[in-house]
Formats: C-alpha cells, structure tokens, sequence
C-alpha cells in the first residue's frame, strides 16, 4: 500500500510540475507526463554516471541530460531529482520540465538514485552526490557551467536535494561511487513539498494520526530500516534540518498549505533555520494547493521559479501570509 502511494505521490508531483511549466514555457502531453521533444533541444537519455551497491550486486545509475541544441558555451545547470516516497519514481518523471529549462538556455540534468527498502539512507544521498560529482566531471563535455549549480527535487527529492544542500562539507555521505576528486557543492536548492525534519515530522504524526500521515510514516520506516522508537539517531540523521549552517545552498522553498502529506510546516521551519543562519530563502506557501500541484494560478509560481533558476537573489522574506502563488 505504501509503494502505491509513492508511486501516486510521484506521479502527482510530475503533474504538478508539468502543468506549471506548460503555462509559460511549453505543452504537456498525457503520458506519463510526457512531453514532446522541442526541435530547439538535444536530449540525451540513459548516460551510467556511478555506480551503487545493492545486497545481490551492484547498480549501475543513469541520468538523462537536456540541453539547447547547437550549444556552443557553457550554460547554467540544474539537476533534477524526482520524488516518490523513496521507494518509486525514475529520472524520466521530470522530462517536462527538463525540456522546459533546457528551452530557457539551461543544461538540465535529471537523475535515478537507488530505492528503498532494497537500500537504506544514506544510499539515497550519496548517490544524488555523485551525480553533482558527475556533473563537475563532466561540464566540458556537455557545456555545464558548474559555477552555479542548482538541484530541484519534489516530495522525497526535496528531502534528498535539502541534505545535498546541507551536507557538502560533511564527507561521511559521499559514498564511493566515483568522480572523488570533484565536489558535490550545490549553490542553490528549489525543494518542493519535501519533509526537513523527520524526527518532528513523525512525532506530530503519531500525536495525531491520519491515513496520509501513515502512509508517510511507512514510507519513511522503509527508507530508514526502523521506527522513530528504534532508532531515534537515524531519524535525526536522515533530516536536513540537522545540519543547516552558514555554509548551506540558497533556497526556494515551495508547498502547497493543503498538503495532507508533508505538513506545511515542515517548509515554514526550515525557511525560518535558513534564514536564522544567514542563508538566503525564499519560502512559498500555496493556498489552495495540496501535495503536488501548484493551485489555481501556477503562473505565478513559474515567474518566481525561474526567476530563482536564473540567479534573481531569494527575497528572503517568508510568503505563508500571502498565499505565495495562490
């Protein structure tokens, strides 16, 4: 039941995604939330970029890369990592806006990452950092600019790309996956409906259960290998929240204030850490918008969003009293 939902959860969120590119930048068809390839971009699908242990052998990860085709010098990119409750989802539920931003004049970068419960976190982090890692390698090739690196991830992609964001200085989370010698720094981070804190997430869903909350709370048990009970350490580990500093990426935090899976709240504390810390955010609170949607008037999220894609500074002013793209 648990894996249905992720898969629901991821496909809503690609939708979500879709309808609030589709305004301003480009039409979305019905499958899979697929888009048609535009004549302006080069897509190129299935590069391996690291390779994953599993318990009956290793996994080799691949990414899909969309770009302006007849790119002659390096351009902005954005990695995408796709949500799905940790345990669904694929690199190819982003393709709209993959070749939404590669239509802006960006070099986007969409991602697998290993699944749980065949893999517990961190496998999870350490493989959406050597993907950044992968990137770094290989900017020449595919005419990245790496001197501004932004990850966008939604509902567990969020909670993957806030610890990416979060954790670059702390080396016990690059794994061995390969491209060593490159950093896995991001410089800014748009996370959408994604969960910060876990420790508090799943208290306040116990102290006041609800059948989304549960489902939240086994998918969470299902990255992790343990209740809070068990092993309230990892729980802490496993939460960006944890290890907010100065140093941390800048932010775009975006949530749907009906959301009945990921509290909004989640969003408003993280922002409130962000900024407490120095780091510049900018926090989107929708009305009318619930787990992977944008709400009525998904407008006026993309002019913010790609504001923020294209280097326009945070705001650093909290949005949850305005109703942020509502």
């Amino acid at each position: 039941m648990a894996a249905q939902h992720a898969v629901g959860w991821g496909r809503a969120l690609a939708w979500g995604w879709c309808s609030v590119v589709a305004l301003a930048l480009i039409a979305c068809s019905g499958r899979n939330a697929a888009a048609e390839l535009p004549a302006s971009v080069q897509l190129t699908e299935g590069v391996p970029f690291c390779t994953g242990q599993l318990p009956q052998g290793a996994q080799v990860l691949k990414l899909d890369i969309a770009q302006p085709r007849g790119l002659t010098r390096p351009a902005p990119v954005v990695m995408l990592v796709h949500g799905g409750g940790w345990s669904a989802g694929s690199r190819q539920d982003y393709r709209p806006l993959m070749l939404a931003l590669a239509q802006q004049d960006m070099v986007a970068v969409s991602i697998d990452y290993r699944l749980a419960p065949q893999s517990r976190f961190p496998a999870q982090l350490e493989d959406v950092k050597c993907a950044v890692r992968w990137i770094r390698e290989h900017a020449a090739l595919y005419q990245m600019d790496t001197r501004r690196v932004v990850a966008v991830g939604g509902s567990a992609g969020a909670h993957l790309v806030a610890l990416l964001g979060t954790t670059a200085h702390l080396p016990r989370f690059e794994g061995r996956g390969g491209f060593s010698a490159q950093s896995s720094h991001i410089d800014a981070m748009v996370l959408h409906g994604g969960p910060y804190d876990l420790t508090v997430g799943v208290r306040e869903a116990l102290a006041a259960p609800t059948s989304e909350s549960v489902h939240a709370l086994n998918m969470i048990e299902s990255l992790l290998g343990a209740s809070l009970a068990q092993r309230p350490q990892a729980y802490s580990e496993a939460s960006a929240a944890s290890y907010v500093s100065s140093r941390s990426a800048s932010a775009m935090i975006i949530h749907g204030r009906l959301d009945p899976l990921v509290p909004p709240r989640q969003a408003t504390r993280f922002h409130e850490v962000l900024t407490a810390h120095g780091v510049p955010s900018e926090l989107i609170v929708i009305d009318r918008a619930g787990h992977g949607d944008f709400g009525p008037k998904p407008e006026a999220v993309t002019r913010r969003f790609l504001g923020f894609m294209k280097g326009a500074a945070p705001t650093g002013t909290p949005r949850a009293g305005s109703g942020g793209g509502g």
